[in-house]
């Protein structure tokens, strides 16, 4: 039995070095991406224009949420805590693209220190230090994820709206006797959901828990919480002349697609297959534990455990968490949703497979021999590890098509902003990046207009009138599909192509 739990111990310290040195390297890569991407001088998704532009106008009562009548139409899908944030830095630094993306930068770095922080903190002393950091090692592999590929560093408000998130998990889930610690995790709550808000599934989690440990204490929290965030609302509405609500909610209602929704799902779940084994492995054992015994008693078992054992609350917390994520990622059905939808979700997966991870590892040392079925459980982790670097390098490195592309967008941005700049009049475009960087005012919000024409939330029958009437002293399209067929329409007959600058085309008014 001896021989055969050293034979045991050595095998997991050498799984656990591969593992733990493939999970640096797949997050330095990812990590290096991110910040080549911070620096990139262009447009990298379509929503960081629209966001340099409120960021400039945040501050302005009579633009900030105003109404599209009469106003520029572009649509503030979001509360202002990230624009407020941007527009900090920014103001010090200079930069407003590159201040927008550095944010979300130290965002996700925070996220994926949190993630390993809270697995490693909730894990019994007794696993030892080395189970629990290469535990922890999972929430690094956050960056891996393919949401968080695609959207690191993008100038999103995500990635700050998550940092709260999980910044209110640990001090939910550190609390223990210093409850003061519970009204700081709620605060950051509320400053999550004044980011993005959709960000409700972390405070509903760790309220229904509270309410089952400490129901005075959770009654207290929600009139807290209520209170502020109806403060918050009031001041905003009387701000904007009621404009933030007709933006947050009357504006933000697009078709919806339970196809779309169900896909992008299914998606979601594939690319995190690995990750779902582990915590279905946790979530199996939690369960079946549970089942054997009475609903009183195992009730009762459930609440002493919440109280005392950390890791049976952070499993409890992120199960919950897990749950309501998962829900609200089915809002990817809304037309114009895109992967950013699972970063919750997914952050989630990561928190609940480090604790399984260390379950494994554990049962590993001390198991009397090596089994077939542990020995295949722990190519689990190997395999997720590496199939980890595989998303991330391949950004990193790109082929010689994304090289083509960098240039060519550079290229372009260097053509096009001083001809923008000294163009007279309003100029109109889908790159509202490169319209700012050009010092000009966005005025016209291509794709969300177009969403908000086709539920009847808005008439473009006036702004045809205007590409009719050639109002504009330049039109620049990067990507058709991002216009209304009709607005196209319209532009092609008003307009003719000046000039043809890599992906941009330029329309100048026919004469």
């Amino acid at each position: 039995m001896a021989n055969g739990n050293l034979q045991a111990v050595k095998i997991l310290k050498t799984i656990l070095w591969v593992w733990a040195t493939l999970v640096l390297i797949a997050t330095a890569a990812a990590v290096y991406r991110g910040w080549k991407c911070v620096n990139l001088p262009y447009e990298l998704n379509y929503g960081e224009g629209p966001l340099m532009w409120q960021v400039l106008n945040v501050w302005n009562p009579s633009i900030a949420y105003g109404p599209l009548a009469g106003g520029p139409l572009v649509i503030w899908n979001y509360p202002p805590a990230y624009l407020f944030a941007v527009r900090g830095l920014w103001m010090v630094q200079g930069d407003l693209l590159w201040s927008g993306r550095f944010v979300s930068f130290l965002s996700g770095l925070g996220i994926a220190l949190l993630l390993a922080a809270v697995i490693y903190r909730s894990l019994p002393s007794r696993f030892g230090s080395s189970i629990r950091l290469c535990a922890a090692g999972v929430g690094l592999l956050f960056l891996c994820t393919m949401p968080a590929v695609r959207w690191f560093p993008l100038m999103r408000v995500d990635w700050l709206g998550l940092l709260a998130t999980y910044l209110g998990i640990f001090f939910f889930l550190s609390a223990e006797s210093k409850h003061w610690k519970t009204y700081v995790a709620f605060l950051f709550f509320l400053l999550a959901i004044w980011t993005k808000q959709t960000f409700l599934a972390a405070p509903l989690a760790c309220f229904l828990l509270t309410l089952v440990t400490a129901p005075r204490r959770a009654i207290r929290l929600g009139l807290l919480c209520t209170g502020l965030g109806t403060a918050g609302f009031w001041f905003g509405m009387r701000w904007t002349n009621g404009g933030i609500a007709r933006h947050l909610i009357s504006y933000n209602v697009h078709k919806f697609s339970f196809g779309r929704a169900l896909g992008g799902v299914t998606s979601d779940l594939s690319q995190a297959r690995l990750l779902l084994i582990l915590v279905g492995g946790i979530v199996i054992v939690a369960v079946s534990r549970v089942s054997r015994m009475t609903p009183v008693h195992g009730w009762k078992s459930w609440k002493a455990k919440l109280s005392r054992s950390p890791f049976s609350l952070a499993l409890s917390v992120e199960i919950l968490h897990a749950l309501f994520a998962f829900l609200i990622s089915f809002s990817y059905g809304k037309i114009g949703s895109d992967i950013n939808y699972f970063l919750e979700f997914d952050a989630t997966l990561c928190v609940l497979s480090g604790l399984s991870l260390a379950v494994l590892f554990w049962q590993v040392q001390r198991a009397p021999r090596l089994s077939a079925g542990l020995a295949a459980a722990l190519m689990i982790p190997v395999v997720l590890a590496g199939q980890s670097l595989g998303p991330t390098f391949n950004s990193l490195v790109g082929s010689d098509g994304t090289r083509a592309m960098h240039y060519e967008r550079s290229e372009a941005y260097r053509q096009l902003i001083p001809l923008i700049a000294n163009t007279p009049g309003p100029v109109v475009s889908d790159d509202m990046v490169l319209l700012t960087r050009a010092g000009k005012d966005t005025v016209f919000d291509p794709i969300n207009m177009w969403y908000l024409a086709e539920v009847g939330t808005w008439d473009q029958s006036q702004f045809l009138g205007r590409i009719e009437s050639k109002d504009f002293a330049m039109i620049i399209i990067s990507d058709p599909t991002r216009w209304h067929p009709r607005l196209l329409l319209a532009i092609q007959k008003a307009y003719q192509v000046d000039r043809v600058v890599g992906q941009y085309q330029v329309y100048r008014p026919r004469q």
